[in-house]
């Protein structure tokens, strides 16, 4: 059972998803849905231009009669300019290569690391923040 395709009407988008290994994704879309840290953001083709930080969580591309795609991406920053949505970030993983088990095991893992310190407090809530974010790309992308 796939998800709903995103329907959408105009000129494609243009998503392209660069990390430091290189080029992760470079496609025409209808529909870019990203996680920012302060919440989400579609975009559709004719956004106007914008740069926004990016937080830890699913990144959306729409089709018209297709099922949407799902990438985890790790933080960094997304660009809009001229129907191009350019999304640079230093880990981005497609949701079909996330394991449940291995997410839900790094989870439990993540929350019993030791805080007894402001660091190891924060070493404790990055990853915790990044196993919600694995865990938030598969239930969107129905796995």
């Amino acid at each position: 059972m796939g998800k709903k395709p995103i329907f959408t009407s105009g000129s494609p988008l243009r998503c392209r998803i660069i990390t430091p290994e290189g080029n992760i994704c470079d496609v025409q879309t209808d529909f870019v849905a990203v996680w920012l840290e302060d919440g989400q953001l579609g975009i559709a083709p004719g956004r106007k231009p914008m740069v926004a930080q990016l937080g830890i969580g699913p990144l959306r591309i729409g089709r018209a009669g297709q099922e949407a795609r799902y990438y985890y991406v790790e933080g960094g920053l997304v660009e809009v300019r001229e129907n191009v949505v350019t999304v640079l970030t230093e880990r981005a993983i497609p949701a079909e290569e996330l394991d449940a088990v291995v997410v839900a095991e790094r989870m439990e893992t993540a929350k019993t690391l030791p805080a007894s310190s402001p660091e190891l407090r924060q070493r404790r809530e990055a990853a915790v923040r990044i196993a919600e974010g694995q865990w938030r790309v598969l239930k969107a992308a129905g796995r």
